[in-house]
């Protein structure tokens, strides 16, 4: 009796864990020590970290959801501020020359076209007005006089409370298990080929022992997954030759 060969590249990420475990379970529920493979199942385990490593992708972070309003309301404040300055200039606001001139050339040069930026740059854009308005005594002054300071302070609150939460989503998605990697997967399905090889090895070498249990049982499993793979195949056909029909190209199948 043999174990049946299946295209082990074909099987889906979480697939492939879900095989490994079941041959783990299945082999060393048939006694590997009895059945003079416990070397060749011992080897195999060593890559439980690998089988582990398989798991579910992250979906969306929880504190995404939070941070496009306050996004939002960062630019609300910058664009605020400068359509004030904008209406000083124009003279639809009352102001000294010098104010004005002092408020829009700050704001020109950081807070211009600010959402035409990616977030990084916005970031840094931001961060420096606010500072700029913190040290430069005239800015400072010209703001106050101006009647911006509480268009700043919700500016500067609305910018700390994203960059809190970029960082503890940063933090968080840090400390998550890094998944599979490509190399993990392929070590698994080089394994389980190593294992087999190895029982059939041992069935020939022992013939005194009776294999024909295990074998059947691991083929049981094998018939399960590549069950999986012919049916995904015959959806993929399937879904193929529609598409071709719609597109008004008609498949001729071969002779």
């Amino acid at each position: 009796m043999q174990i049946i060969k299946i295209a082990t590249s074909r099987l889906l990420k979480l697939e492939i864990p879900q095989l490994a475990k079941g041959v783990i379970e299945i082999v060393e529920k048939h006694d590997p020590k009895i059945l003079l493979i416990e070397k060749a199942f011992n080897d195999f385990n060593l890559l439980k970290p690998k089988i582990e490593s398989l798991i579910v992708r992250y979906g969306a972070h929880p504190l995404t959801e939070r941070l496009e309003p306050v996004r939002q309301k960062r630019i609300w404040y910058a664009t605020a501020i400068s359509f004030q300055v904008r209406g000083l200039v124009k003279g639809y606001l009352n102001g000294t020359d010098n104010e004005i001139r002092v408020a829009k050339e700050a704001v020109n040069r950081y807070l211009l076209n600010l959402s035409s930026n990616n977030e990084e740059i916005i970031n840094e854009r931001v961060d420096q007005f606010l500072k700029e308005t913190n040290t430069n005594a005239e800015l400072q002054n010209a703001m106050e006089v101006l009647g911006f300071t509480a268009f700043i302070d919700d500016l500067s609150s609305a910018n700390t409370q994203l960059l809190e939460l970029l960082a503890t989503r940063n933090a968080s998605i840090s400390k998550r298990s890094k998944g599979v990697l490509p190399v993990s997967s392929k070590a698994i399905r080089n394994g389980l080929s190593v294992l087999f090889v190895r029982i059939t090895s041992a069935t020939h070498d022992n013939k005194e022992l009776n294999y024909n249990p295990l074998i059947s049982e691991l083929n049981e499993r094998m018939i399960r997954f590549n069950g999986l793979i012919k049916m995904r195949e015959t959806i993929l056909k399937t879904s193929k030759e529609a598409s071709s029909k719609e597109d008004g190209i008609v498949v001729v199948p071969n002779e």
